[in-house]
């Protein structure tokens, strides 16, 4: 079990969707999905209980099943990962953080770009919580390992 940890922007879901193309990860657990499918828009707020709780159904019953999982959110908190790893006592289940880093001007401009946009000082508090958080913290919450991406572009724009 994957527990994707990242602000707005910072290329979660890329990387997983790249992952999953490679046959990698296994079933990817979208929060923004379930938030559109269940309140107005991936980024209703009110949306979040029943959203979490319909993750929660179905990744416990993959697990059961012996099925690897990801979860795509932002995990940016020790409460919201404990919900995550909460679903790790599954016999199967080896929980596996996956910090995704980008500079802080990487998300902002990736979050700009969306249709819907997350406000701009959530990106920024999401962005210094993850910058702070430390492979000794993630493993002391619970995790089994801990991978971390960087997903800076590896080419800049032409500057005329």
């Amino acid at each position: 079990m994957r527990v994707m940890v990242g602000g707005p922007g910072c290329g979660k879901t890329t990387y997983c969707e790249r992952q999953l193309a490679d046959g990698r990860f296994g079933t990817r657990l979208s929060l923004y999905r379930e938030r559109a499918v269940l309140g107005r828009h991936e980024h209703d707020q009110a949306a979040t209980p029943a959203a979490v709780a319909m993750v929660r159904a179905i990744a416990g019953a993959l697990l059961a099943g012996e099925r690897e999982v990801i979860i795509d959110a932002t995990a940016t908190t020790a409460a919201e990962r404990g919900t995550w790893l909460a679903l790790a006592r599954q016999p199967a289940a080896v929980p596996v953080a996956v910090i995704v880093r980008a500079p802080l001007a990487v998300a902002l401009a990736r979050n700009a770009n969306r249709a819907r946009p997350v406000p701009e000082p959530v990106v920024r508090e999401f962005w210094h919580r993850v910058h702070a958080l430390t492979l000794l913290a993630l493993l002391a919450e619970g995790f089994r390992a801990v991978t971390e991406v960087d997903t800076t572009p590896t080419t800049t724009p032409e500057v005329c």
